[in-house]
């Protein structure tokens, strides 16, 4: 029996990182904003399952203050939520003084090199990830992408760069490769950029980019890559 249940939890566990994963991909409030307007249709349906049991009259101002109660409520507890998800997420990670919790530029000497590759593919694969549809911009912005001239890339999807990596980043220039304008003095993300061209499947390489830029771009289902 302990065995078995020892078992369960470690699944659970490994179920919860990876649906977890997927939400957290998708930003912290959108998240709070769906929890609590599931949460306010959940009050919503309970009062009008107890006004049909009991027959009492519909009340407009009563429903009214009630959802705006279950709205509040709702993303209070969104937040709350969040914040214990995160918690056992984060716990998943070696601790920072774990010798195997080393930046990949700057300490190729961990003593535990496979548990550093698992975390460091999971900071990587949790980030936002985003299909670039429009290829035009991006093929100017290649040769600054990349050295050799591999043709035109073919498909391209772009990611965030995790916080704790940004001291080791190299960008190779100030300027979107979305929109080709520069990202000086302006709202912008760390990004990292994964095309793909005829005679090589990926290539990724970091840059900055706008956040609008970023945010107007449909979300990718499939996990990001990673440089390495």
């Amino acid at each position: 029996m302990f065995t078995f249940l020892e078992k369960y939890r470690a699944w659970r566990l490994r179920y919860f990182l990876r649906t977890w994963e997927k939400k957290r991909a998708k930003g912290k409030w959108h998240y709070v904003r769906n929890f609590a307007v599931y949460w306010c249709l959940f009050i919503a349906g309970g009062y009008t399952i107890v006004t049909l049991i009991f027959g009492e009259p519909t009340n407009v101002t009563v429903v009214a203050i009630r959802l705006s109660l279950g709205l509040v409520s709702g993303l209070l507890i969104g937040l709350v939520s969040w914040r214990s998800s995160e918690t056992v997420y984060l716990a998943s990670f070696p601790a920072e003084d774990d010798p195997s919790a080393y930046y990949p530029w700057g300490n190729e000497q961990a003593d535990d090199p496979k548990r550093f590759e698992a975390q460091f593919r999971r900071d990587w694969q949790s980030m936002p990830h985003r299909d670039v549809v429009d290829l035009a911009n991006l093929n100017k912005f290649k040769e600054e992408l990349i050295a050799n001239d591999l043709g035109p890339i073919i498909a391209a999807t772009i990611s965030l760069v995790p916080e704790k990596y940004f001291h080791s980043i190299y960008f190779s220039d100030e300027f979107c490769p979305l929109c080709l304008e520069s990202t000086v003095m302006s709202d912008r993300l760390a990004s990292s950029l994964h095309a793909k061209f005829e005679s090589i499947e990926n290539i990724s390489s970091c840059a900055w980019v706008h956040r609008l830029c970023f945010e107007s771009l449909p979300l990718k289902e499939d996990l990001p890559g990673f440089p390495m």
